[in-house]
């Protein structure tokens, strides 16, 4: 637990006073003066951003209870969130996600933790509908079975392999393109 607010108060000092500074420019000063990779000096700029926007989650990570890899994984997390979100946003993660609910509880997993703070995020500012439908479209389960929802799409037996469309193949200068032997 000591490690964890060390790490936590070195990000602290690590972060910028003006938010609009190169965050590389720093890091790069940090990682000499301080003997660590320029990789880790950026993470612990961005916990430090992290806690210097939302408190109640600084308050929470405070306590020691949570690893810098929780640190980080939620500094991943909400840059995202517009600023017009960022309270609400901060004390709905504070109180459901990093404060435990029962006496002796264990800390979430960093991938669990992940997993309730994009649904908060997503639950209070969702997306707009431009970045809804930015991804092309995916398979989904159904039934248990996986289903596709393009079924005039050709399926092969290796999913990667390439086959080139014989109509697309033009000649290629004065050289035949190869055709298949009859």
């Amino acid at each position: 637990m000591t490690v964890n607010r060390q790490h936590l108060a070195t990000a602290q000092v690590c972060a910028p006073d003006d938010p609009e500074v190169v965050i590389s420019d720093i890091a790069t000063r940090l990682a000499v003066r301080l003997g660590i990779s320029t990789a880790y000096a950026v993470r612990s700029c961005d916990v430090g951003m992290l806690a210097a926007t939302y408190p109640a989650i600084a308050t929470c990570l405070a306590t020691g209870a949570f690893s810098f890899a929780h640190m980080t994984g939620l500094a991943d997390d909400l840059p995202a969130v517009p600023p017009a979100h960022r309270q609400k946003v901060d004390t709905t993660i504070a109180t459901k996600v990093l404060t435990p609910t029962r006496a002796c509880q264990a800390v979430p997993a960093v991938r669990c933790v992940h997993r309730r703070v994009q649904a908060i995020i997503a639950e209070i500012c969702p997306p707009s509908p431009a970045h809804r439908h930015r991804r092309g479209p995916h398979p989904t389960t159904f039934g248990g079975d996986l289903v596709d929802r393009h079924p005039r799409r050709e399926h092969h037996h290796r999913r990667g392999a390439y086959r080139p469309d014989p109509r697309a193949v033009d000649h290629l200068g004065d050289r035949q393109p190869l055709r298949p032997a009859q």
